[in-house]
């Protein structure tokens, strides 16, 4: 995706322009008296210009940076919208390129235990045939 102005880095923290959120991420975001709210298939995402916090379904988190209004754009940190929606970000080409990267989910590491427990489990309740 080329940007048709270049993002805006405050504090080390890359921040976007919502849009991009909607266009690329399938968000919904509305904005109104300084109230961003964002709203994605599994995720609500609610934040306030010049706040550093956030609440994400109820739970609040702290922002690096806070979103900020230029222009008629709402500007949101990167990071964190990447974070919460499972995507990594990556800087390649001496820091000129950013790629995201979806996070696989992490699974819990089975023991050996845990199968053989699982496999007591089934030996006490066969399958039935029909």
């Amino acid at each position: 995706m080329k940007l048709p102005a270049p993002l805006e880095i405050v504090s080390g923290s890359i921040l976007i322009p919502t849009w991009i959120l909607e266009e690329y991420f399938h968000g919904r975001i509305s904005a109104a008296d300084g109230k961003i709210m964002a709203v994605f298939p599994d995720q609500t995402i609610l934040m306030r210009l010049g706040d550093k916090s956030a609440l994400v379904d109820g739970e609040t988190h702290e922002l690096d940076v806070e979103p900020v209004q230029r222009g008629g754009d709402i500007l949101v940190p990167f990071r964190f919208f990447a974070d919460q929606l499972g995507f990594r970000l990556v800087l390649e080409q001496e820091g000129t390129v950013l790629r995201l990267h979806k996070r696989s989910p992490v699974r819990r590491p089975i023991s050996f235990a845990d199968l053989r427990r699982s496999e007591k489990k089934r030996s006490r309740h066969p399958k039935r045939l029909l």
